[in-house]
């Protein structure tokens, strides 16, 4: 990866204005890898594009990107390149102020720094813009305050990787990977002011797919009571209207999951599984639809010749509703929790009316 061009610029919320950094050239490490977590490490993210080429971040991007490939990809003055990015981080801060007035009494922006940057990696162009976190200190002589870095456990509170094609003397964006800690919608509809590729249902559906493709190739004809357990839990994390982050979706099927059948190898699939994250069929960070998972989460079980059951696979706790017990004369029952008065009445001869009477 060849960084073309970067900078900093701290973003305090109580002045107008952000505030540009040099950057020292012991500093460049510390940038570039803030740059390939964003572009290249992070494995959450959801696919946008640009409606609209002329808002002020995707017209900045595209003039400083052009101005930079069509010298060689080299950076002989960088004034009007400054002047883009800090027209970038003006717009930046000037979004987290209005957010913090209006939502300062239940929660308040997360501090930091912007990072921006254009890389060339195996003949692709890409605009990376980072939220990283910053925080403040008092100098112990004069008590001057002074903005820091960590030196361990850098974070990434938000992120855009921005596709470039050059074209005509120009440069046209293309698809858009962004990342949120927070899910936070003034990133994406406020600052880059783009479209989501793919809707949540969609999300939600293509995920729900190929979790459970990958289920009854990897599991269902080794063990039942797996696969069913798996899928509950799947369609149970997914029910629930919350942001998904498809690494951990995947990490808390399988971090406490011990299989009752040996043969279920659970790293292997979660290997599998994984992968699907690079393929790019479905974003990595999306919200839940719960009416995708209410759509396709019912089974039908057939219990003897007479019963059927159906069950709503997304309980939070499967097993505690229904169990199984084998008697000594060989037949197998099937225990239900049941908390309906009527259809326990049902069945239960103690509450009958009439007592029941044996045949002439």
């Amino acid at each position: 990866m060849e960084i073309l061009y970067r900078s900093l610029h701290n973003l305090n919320l109580s002045i107008e204005d952000p505030v540009r950094k040099e950057i020292p050239s012991d500093f460049n490490s510390y940038i570039a890898e803030y740059i390939q977590f964003a572009a290249a490490e992070n494995k959450i993210s959801r696919m946008y594009s640009v409606p609209d080429q002329n808002t002020t971040v995707m017209h900045c991007i595209a003039d400083l990107s052009a101005a930079v490939i069509w010298q060689g990809n080299s950076v002989s003055d960088e004034t009007v390149l400054l002047e883009l990015s800090d027209s970038i981080a003006r717009k930046l801060l000037s979004v987290e102020r209005a957010v913090q007035r209006r939502m300062g009494h239940i929660t308040n922006v997360q501090r930091g720094s912007i990072v921006q940057a254009l890389i060339l990696e195996e003949g692709e162009y890409r605009f990376v813009i980072a939220k990283v976190e910053h925080s403040e200190w008092y100098d112990g002589e004069n008590l001057a305050k002074n903005f820091g870095f960590p030196g361990e456990n850098k974070r990434v509170w938000k992120s855009a990787v921005v596709d470039l094609s050059a074209e005509g003397g120009g440069v046209i964006h293309g698809n858009i990977k962004v990342f949120s800690n927070t899910g936070a919608q003034y990133w994406t509809k406020d600052f880059l002011e783009v479209k989501e590729a793919n809707s949540d249902r969609v999300n939600t559906e293509k995920v729900l797919k190929v979790v459970n493709q990958e289920l009854k190739r990897s599991v269902k004809k080794k063990s039942l009571y797996d696969y069913y357990n798996l899928k509950n839990a799947l369609n149970h994390a997914l029910r629930s209207d919350q942001m998904i982050n498809y690494p951990d979706l995947v990490g808390d099927l399988f971090d406490t999951y011990e299989p009752a059948e040996p043969s279920v190898h659970k790293e292997d699939i979660r290997r599998k599984l994984l992968g699907y994250a690079d393929r790019g069929e479905f974003d990595t960070q999306f919200h839940a639809d719960p009416d995708v998972v209410k759509k396709n989460s019912k089974t039908k079980y057939r219990v003897n010749a007479y019963v059927n059951l159906m069950v709503e696979e997304a309980q939070p706790d499967r097993s505690a509703l229904i169990r199984t017990n084998e008697c000594e004369t060989g037949e197998r029952e099937l225990i239900i929790l049941c908390d309906d008065d009527n259809t326990f009445d049902a069945f239960n001869r103690k509450n009958s009316q009439e007592p029941e009477r044996g045949g002439a």
